[in-house]
């Protein structure tokens, strides 16, 4: 079995130039939180690996100081999650069950929430379609 050309090798470059420049995964991937919504709500854009898993860990512990009711985790523009992904967001899900608050993530149907079905993820949080539904669920679970 030969090499084949083109394609990328475990552990080197890339043999062609169409496979494009090597550029750091943290160009691919922002977390912003925003507190301007009825709960703090953080946006994870890209790729969540084990590269960019500790900027989110970092931004979910600012995010959880400021939050008393509730936290939002969007992953809609997330486009690809991996172990340390999964790691980050099972550390969130038992400090929050200990510690509070309720965290529900936003999420549509595609890679990312087959990678949850498949672990198991949508037992530990609830997932919603949008933010304004995850707000919603919130008020109900309030007047309860």
């Amino acid at each position: 079995m030969g090499i084949v050309r083109g394609a990328p090798q475990v552990g080197g470059l890339p043999s062609n130039k169409a496979w494009g420049p090597r550029r750091p995964r943290l160009q691919h991937f922002q977390v912003d939180v925003t507190f301007e919504t009825p709960l703090p709500v953080v946006t994870v854009t890209g790729e969540l690996d084990a590269s960019t898993a500790p900027v989110l860990a970092h931004a979910l512990e600012a995010a959880l100081e400021r939050a008393s009711d509730g936290l939002v985790l969007d992953l809609t523009a997330t486009r690809y999650i991996d172990s340390a992904g999964i790691q980050c967001l099972l550390r969130l899900h038992h400090h929050t069950r200990r510690y509070g608050p309720r965290v529900m993530l936003v999420d549509r149907v595609d890679p990312v929430r087959k990678v949850f079905l498949l672990v198991g993820m949508v037992r530990l949080f609830p997932i919603h379609g949008d933010q304004e539904t995850a707000f919603a669920a919130f008020r109900v679970l309030k007047t309860q």
